[in-house]
């Protein structure tokens, strides 16, 4: 009887244990949004003769790792939101919702439903990312590059039936 106490006790011990320590590392998830609110100033290049001008983008946070981004300048105007994703000193990003199934042909999955528990806590692993959402050539137009505090986006714009692309890089004011 005393050996089945003793093993209970001990049980109980390890389980409290175990859960306590799945519970502090899933507290440990990392916001993305934080570091990457704010007024980036920079410049819009296009490859359709139109030069460079300046633009700047205002970045909010939506949800978690979610934001919402304006960029405007003479050239544009637009507004779009964006999931992020950890990807050591960058900050990558891809679109949601239908904005994601247009690009790619697909919906998203449940993030919360389909990461890896030991490497990927709250799904906002940027490999994790490609691996679960996305073909080998699928394209993602922009990020947050965290060492030099700047943020970049290729637009596909079209004008007059003319295609072309235009990039904003720009640095947190």
């Amino acid at each position: 009887m005393k050996n089945i106490k003793v093993f209970l006790i001990a049980f109980v011990a390890i389980l409290t244990i175990t859960l306590g320590s799945c519970k502090q590392e899933n507290n440990l998830s990392k916001e993305l949004t934080a570091d990457v609110v704010g007024k980036y100033i920079g410049t819009l290049s296009s490859d359709n003769l139109k030069g460079t001008s300046s633009a700047k983008a205002v970045v909010a946070k939506t949800g978690d790792n979610e934001l919402e981004i304006h960029c405007f300048g003479d050239e544009i105007d637009t507004t779009f939101i964006q999931h992020l994703f950890d990807d050591g000193n960058m900050i990558q990003m891809c679109a949601i919702g239908d904005d994601f199934l247009n690009e790619y042909g697909h919906s998203m999955m449940d993030q919360s439903q389909h990461h890896d528990m030991m490497n990927d806590r709250d799904g906002s692993s940027w490999s994790h990312h490609m691996e679960e959402e996305h073909d080998a050539n699928d394209e993602h137009y922009g990020g947050f590059d965290m060492t030099n505090h700047s943020f970049s986006y290729i637009f596909n714009m079209e004008s007059n039936g003319v295609s072309y692309s235009a990039q904003f890089n720009g640095t947190k004011e």
